[in-house]
């Protein structure tokens, strides 16, 4: 905010390396807007320098953040735990391992989804950067689990598809008793 007394006279800003940082002043709206380029992944600091007509200041104040322009990675089907394709035989149940790889802001746990192709149910539940798919009423043959996710800045990883048959080994059973 503007001081009253004496009003607003120089801001600038300053950005950690490599990258720039520009700092303007709009009386009107009594805001200061920073506009920064070249900043490089993960932590940075942006720092606001104002001093007002007078010649009080400069008053200081840092700001840490963290750029993250990168997608999350969501590990080949065949790594998964159980690795896909994946047979399962006589059972309709099946819980899977993924490992997500994300350096930036994090996997944004609300955005974690599973689907079954064939009707299936999929549950999914986060734990650092392990992605458990709880599936359940899988149907006999192929069902198709496809896992998607974004991180905690909606940058979207590429979904990726694994396959569970469900296989029936059971052999039918005559009831001779009538």
């Amino acid at each position: 905010d503007a001081e009253p007394s004496s009003g607003i006279g120089t801001v600038s800003a300053t950005v950690t390396a490599p990258g720039t940082a520009t700092a303007t002043y709009d009386s009107a709206t009594a805001l200061v807007t920073i506009v920064l380029s070249g900043l490089p992944e993960g932590d940075n600091t942006v720092t606001l320098n104002v001093s007002d007509v007078a010649g009080n200041g400069p008053t200081t104040k840092a700001l840490n953040f963290k750029v993250d322009t990168t997608k999350p990675l969501i590990e080949p089907s065949a790594n998964w735990d159980p690795p896909m394709p994946y047979t399962l035989a006589n059972a309709t149940v099946l819980s899977v391992d993924v490992e997500v790889t994300e350096t930036g802001s994090g996997i944004d746990p609300a955005t974690v989804v599973a689907t079954v192709d064939t009707g299936g149910s999929a549950t999914t539940s986060v734990v650092g950067s392990v992605v458990t798919i709880s599936l359940t009423g899988l149907k006999y043959g192929a069902n198709v689990v496809t896992l998607n996710l974004s991180d905690n800045v909606g940058n979207a990883a590429l979904p990726v598809d694994g396959t569970v048959n469900v296989t029936d080994t059971v052999a039918p059973v005559i009831d001779d008793t009538s």
